[in-house]
């Protein structure tokens, strides 16, 4: 008799052993799962680029309305994906409709990023920014004004700020980055 409870005790302490490995075991291996999500694409995850607040007409009590907004996005990659170059453009293309029967003309804004972001990120390269008319390249004003990083730009209240050239004085200036 004793013998048959040694043997009951043995297995019951092989049993309670391997138990405890099994649960070690699996504990050590959801403990040493990653947590954060893992990046196995060559790709970058996210790409930036200019904001940009659409088109708006400035013309007062204009019977001209944007009838159609058509954006192209042409993204790009570097040959080894691993520097980081974000290499690309967009297009809008933008169909307006004159919704009454008299001639109308209208001038048009196209509010896009930020002065310092821009001298930060191109080295005031405009020449990527351009305005077409029925396929014609057209002469466009590349206008100024400060504003206040994340918000938008607001005809009614912002209009008046525009100006032709760089606005500097003793605390603005082209080198601030602001």
């Amino acid at each position: 008799m004793k013998k048959r409870v040694d043997s009951v005790f043995k297995n019951a302490t092989i049993a309670t052993l391997v138990s405890a490995v099994i649960f070690v075991a699996v504990f050590c291996f959801f403990a040493l799962l990653p947590t954060s999500v893992c990046e196995a694409n060559s790709a970058l995850r996210y790409y930036k680029g200019r904001n940009s607040f659409g088109v708006i007409l400035t013309t007062k009590d204009s019977p001209v309305v944007v009838e159609k907004e058509d954006l192209t996005f042409d993204i790009q990659f570097d040959e080894h994906y691993l520097n980081g170059l974000q290499i690309g453009s967009v297009s809008a293309k933008y169909t307006f409709k004159n919704t009454s029967d008299a001639e109308a003309k209208t001038n048009v804004v196209f509010p896009i990023d930020f002065l310092s972001v821009i001298n930060y990120q191109n080295n005031d390269d405009f020449s990527k920014y351009g305005v077409k008319v029925n396929d014609e390249t057209v002469t466009s004003n590349l206008r100024y004004s400060y504003k206040v990083q994340g918000s938008t730009f607001s005809v009614e209240d912002d209009l008046e700020y525009l100006k032709d050239e760089i606005i500097t004085d003793e605390f603005y200036t082209p080198e601030t980055v602001v």
